[in-house]
């Protein structure tokens, strides 16, 4: 899978790792593991804002590496700024589950089944 597409390809959703193995000695850890809101992005994105950090913030050096205007590099960050807020500021799932428990949309039993 490639994680940098980190959304399901039937629902859209996003998707979570479930385990992750050492590539040297093989052991492997099982979980719910988050992927990380940058992993999001597109890959030209994360390509973009990898050079932003490499060459720290250089906007000039941005312009330069990248062929494009200063306002063309700010609005590029603007937008990758903006899509990483939204990501932010979503509700975890199990805090809508915890929410519509409270509110008495859904009984016990069905929160519990959801947050399986």
């Amino acid at each position: 899978m490639d994680i940098s597409k980190a959304k399901c390809p039937e629902c859209e959703r996003r998707m979570a790792i479930h385990q992750v193995q050492c590539l040297d000695c093989g052991m492997k850890l099982q979980g719910q593991f988050e992927i990380s809101p940058l992993a999001d992005l597109d890959p030209a994105e994360q390509m973009f804002l990898t050079a932003f950090l490499r060459y720290h913030g250089s906007l000039k050096k941005m312009e330069e590496l990248f062929e494009i205007s200063y306002p063309t590099v700010k609005n590029r960050l603007n937008h990758l700024a903006a899509k990483l807020d939204q990501q932010f500021e979503a509700k975890a799932p199990e805090i809508e589950v915890l929410e519509k428990l409270e509110n008495g949309d859904i009984d016990a039993s069905q929160a519990l089944e959801l947050l399986r």
